[in-house]
């Protein structure tokens, strides 16, 4: 028998419309949400929602409204807010507070309800049974800890909020302070316009010049009001501390619109990390993405998982680099990492990690990798897959709460051109010596010219390279363009292995390896036991040497047929480059001018996390257990 149901018509709009709520009778006394014409009144602490682009997004139901979204429309990047575009103006601001605000303090956290759009099979938490529909908005889930319910179910559920199965990594509100009366989310997050899918610059390159202001050498300030907290010269940054609201928004909107030598800044709102309030199990992650890498899917993540975490932990790298990041976590005494993104990526953020290592209370803290490029050599090796396809990131997070800390080898390559005649001491056309860093490999010769020529066509057409398919045919099809190639670069270089000549054999590639993983997973040492050697490993303190013989070679490398040449194993080398020749490091690639090439071991090892051997899930076991509460066992947290 059909239950008999009312209609609010209580709330006229503007354009006409009304208020879409539907409700039983006899459900009526146990409605939470309240109508959008009187929710703003009832929001105790305002906190403004961040739109990102319009998107299509199926089976979803607007907030206000409550009609289905059949037109691209609009997601708060921070919560699980949908609206019409026409609604955005009635949209409650009633977004996750994610920091303390002021003398707003609170110690106890209660749960964020956000009414309808569960997932499908989503089942309440009280009583088990479904509590989504796609048909109407029903049900509610925390914000925080992901735990669903049907709205008279959720009373009886206690008010504080556990933050989940995900309570160790995220970093808690009440841990967080920034006074952002005068700035919203959209200044610390920098809500992104559309991206062109075109990878990061050359790891060569300097990081983008930057200013951070935390509100508690500016270009015109008050005396008083502002005050230099941190100058990290190498990067180009300076972190300001300012007083006074008005002062510190005059300053944000000067600095996003100034260039320093045709270059522009990076403004950025940063806020305070209270690191003696975090819990004592608090090991919170700090994530990383680069939204350009993996056909744009980095872009998703990063929403993702400002939902899943406090939005204040997760970076874009776009905006500012790795440091924004490493400095608000440069007071917590315990944190790892998690990097989204290809090995260029990873390396730029271990760079990174590296330069401010003495700033930060914990100057070792472990690395996890969510693989998005092309290779994703580091990723393979660590055991984190070929490649993003997908998965679901709450999934993610707790396969890096899991893995096991292992060590990785970190080398330092200084590149010291010479004259391009030779004449050391001549000052003419003399590059400037320079240091990049190595994680995985350096490639010389022909390796390193195919990455060239795959970089050449992706900065022609970005538009094009939005998907691995796609870049490794693109690679295939420059190799066989090159397939006859023969320059003789045994004639071409010279190699040193500590202090002793090496000669070299007719080869055309010289690869030097950290990781059991090249050229998107091929064995490039192979497996063969060779007593001249030890068994290489990515932490032995030993750089493993190879050559190839050509783009046939290369691809029987790559097929698993045949290994490299071995020629050599230790742990510092010298090359000499008698001609320009393409090199390349962790995939990043360019021409070297003559001169000479050291590489050597770079300061400390890095702590990196592998991911644990997958275990068969018990039947009956649901995908999404955030709100099971389940603790990480007693410890030193991984």
């Amino acid at each position: 028998m059909a239950l008999l149901g009312v209609r609010l018509l209580s709330c006229p709009r503007d354009s006409g419309d009304v208020c879409n709520f539907m409700s039983h009778e006899k459900c009526l006394k146990h409605v939470k949400t309240p109508c959008s014409s009187v929710a703003p009144s009832l929001v105790r602490v305002p906190v403004a929602h961040c739109f990102g682009l319009r998107g299509l997004y199926k089976r979803k139901f607007c907030a206000v409204c409550r009609k289905g979204l059949e037109a691209p429309a609009l997601r708060c990047e921070v919560c699980e807010l949908h609206v019409h575009p026409d609604c955005v103006p009635f949209a409650c601001s009633d977004c996750r507070q994610c920091h303390r605000d002021g003398h707003r303090d609170h110690d106890t956290h209660h749960h964020h309800w956000r009414e309808g759009n569960l997932p499908s099979g989503a089942r309440c938490e009280v009583c088990r049974k479904t509590c989504g529909s796609s048909d109407v908005l029903a049900g509610v889930r925390c914000e925080w800890c992901g735990v669903q319910a049907h709205s008279v179910c959720s009373t009886a559920l206690a008010p504080e909020c556990t933050f989940g199965r995900l309570h160790t990594m995220v970093l808690p509100p009440a841990c967080v302070r920034l006074l952002s009366r005068n700035f919203s989310k959209m200044h610390c997050f920098r809500i992104s316009e559309t991206f062109t899918p075109n990878d990061l610059p050359d790891v060569t390159k300097p990081v983008e010049q930057g200013l951070f202001i935390r509100q508690h050498r500016p270009l015109d300030c008050k005396a008083g009001l502002v005050s230099v907290s941190h100058v990290y010269s190498s990067q180009g940054a300076v972190v300001l501390d300012v007083t006074c609201f008005a002062e510190a928004e005059r300053l944000y909107m000067l600095v996003r619109d100034t260039a320093v030598h045709g270059r522009p800044l990076t403004a950025l709102v940063l806020p305070d990390v209270l690191h003696t309030n975090l819990p004592p199990d608090c090991c919170p992650l700090l994530v990383f993405v680069n939204p350009k890498s993996g056909g744009l899917k980095g872009r998703d993540l990063l929403c993702s998982f400002r939902k899943l975490l406090n939005p204040h932990q997760v970076f874009e790298l776009t905006n500012g680099g790795p440091l924004p990041g490493f400095h608000v976590f440069s007071q917590v005494p315990c944190f790892r990492v998690l990097v989204c993104g290809g090995d260029g990526t990873v390396g730029w953020v271990l760079a990174a990690l590296e330069e401010t290592r003495r700033h930060l209370a914990c100057p070792e803290p472990s690395v996890a990798i969510l693989p998005l490029g092309t290779g994703n050599d580091l990723g393979r090796v660590l055991r984190w897959g070929a490649g993003y396809s997908g998965e679901d990131p709450f999934s993610v997070l707790v396969s890096v709460d899991e893995a096991d800390a292992v060590l990785m080898d970190r080398w330092t390559i200084l590149l010291d051109a010479q004259e391009a005649g030779g004449a050391e001491n001549s000052m003419a056309d003399v590059e400037p010596p320079k240091i990049v860093q190595m994680s995985n490999y350096c490639g010389i010769g022909i390796d390193a010219e195919l990455s060239l020529d795959f970089h050449h066509a992706r900065e022609e057409e970005p538009g094009k390279f939005t998907s691995r398919l796609h870049n490794k045919g693109v690679y295939v099809r420059v190799g066989l363009q090159k397939i006859s190639h023969s320059r003789g670069l045994h004639r071409e270089i010279r190699l040193q292995v500590e202090q002793r000549e090496v000669e070299l054999p007719s080869i055309e590639g010289l690869i030097f390896i950290n990781i059991p993983s090249w050229g998107s997973g091929a064995d490039l040492w192979g497996s063969d036991s060779d007593s001249r050697f030890e068994k290489p490993r990515m932490d032995d303190g030993l750089l493993e040497v190879v050559g190839v013989t050509g783009v046939m070679h290369m691809g029987q490398v790559q097929g698993g047929l045949r290994s490299g040449i071995r020629i050599a194993q230790g742990s510092y080398f010298r090359v000499t480059l008698l001609k320009a020749t393409p090199v390349q490091v962790d995939g990043e690639p360019w021409i070297q001018a003559p001169g000479h090439m050291i590489i050597s071991a770079a300061g400390p090892k890095v702590h990196m996390l592998r991911k644990t051997k997958q275990k068969p899930r018990k039947a009956g076991t649901p995908k999404d257990a955030r709100a099971d509460g389940v603790p990480v066992p007693e410890g030193d947290p991984k």
